[in-house]
């Protein structure tokens, strides 16, 4: 016996008064206005779908009770391969660039990576390529003047039907400090003002061509960082603060109860992290990487 069509289906949950999307996923059916929402930007909207899925069963699985049985939700580390941008903001000291090594080393096994970072000892990032140590921010603009046009060319890709290709993940340590040194590089075939222009370009198009960029500092202010006034730019960070910093944040926390939570819990941690999703916190459980540092460095 099969079963009845789509606009059937629809018209039976009319007469039942019931939501038609979820009769026809009964039915193992989806709507054809949603088939072709999918068509049109099957990569954006399946990674979307997707992260939000992970998102959503991570965080509920990440709860812990506190007192009177109140219960806090947990922003899932994993879901970093799946969200936009990162910013990882901390004090000196705080972990900043142990956590990314772990992120990276993690859930971009097999993306192509480089670090643009012009204070890096010889074993600051181990195995991960370094660009613009010594302060050569001639090295670093160049780099990400690459950068722009490979997102040009995985646009164009996209535009002709092709895959964009496989992950790409830059980290740049101490923006805007870095930002600022490279707006005074001119180089040919370099556009003036290359890290703002880079930083800029990344948080618009990046992720939907995969192109993921960390970006580490010790503050996150967005008239600093040339995105004040942009909110889809400044939406196209997760915010990871660190130590102090997350103490720090919960400035922002509006919600009483919720900020009352989680003081309790950072007291109660070795690690406080809070993530900032588009203007909503998160506690973040942050795993014991004091053995990737048991070497004295220079900065974490």
């Amino acid at each position: 016996m099969s079963l009845p069509g789509e606009e059937t289906i629809k018209s039976m949950a009319e007469v039942l008064e019931q939501n038609p999307d979820e009769l026809l996923a009964m039915c193992g059916k989806v709507s054809s206005d949603l088939i072709e929402i999918i068509l049109q930007d099957p990569v954006e909207t399946a990674a979307m779908l997707r992260r939000l899925s992970f998102s959503s069963k991570k965080r509920k699985k990440q709860t812990i009770p506190v007192e009177n049985q109140e219960t806090l939700e947990f922003f899932p580390l994993e879901s970093i391969s799946l969200e936009t941008h990162t910013a990882i903001i901390g004090p000196s000291n705080s972990g900043k660039s142990i956590l990314i090594r772990h992120l990276i080393h993690t859930y971009f096994k097999n993306a192509d990576i480089k670090v643009y970072d012009s204070d890096a000892r010889p074993n600051d990032w181990k195995d991960l390529t370094v660009k613009g140590r010594k302060a050569d921010y001639e090295e670093t603009a160049l780099e990400m003047a690459k950068d722009l046009k490979e997102l040009q060319h995985r646009t164009e890709l996209y535009g002709d039907g092709f895959d964009p290709g496989n992950e790409i993940v830059r980290v740049v340590e101490e923006w805007p400090t870095t930002a600022a040194s490279l707006s005074e590089i001119i180089l040919k075939d370099v556009p003036k003002d290359i890290g703002t222009t880079w930083l800029k370009s990344m948080l618009r198009r990046g992720r939907k061509y995969r192109m993921k960029a960390f970006c580490v500092a010790q503050e996150f202010e967005v008239n600093a960082w040339k995105i004040g006034g942009e909110g889809g730019l400044r939406n196209a960070f997760t915010v990871l603060y660190l130590g102090k910093s997350a103490r720090t944040a919960l400035r922002k926390v509006s919600d009483k109860d919720l900020k009352a939570q989680l003081k309790k819990h950072f007291d109660s941690v070795q690690y406080p992290c809070l993530a900032d999703v588009q203007g909503q916190f998160y506690p973040v459980l942050i795993p014991d990487l004091s053995g990737a540092s048991s070497k004295k460095k220079k900065k974490s």
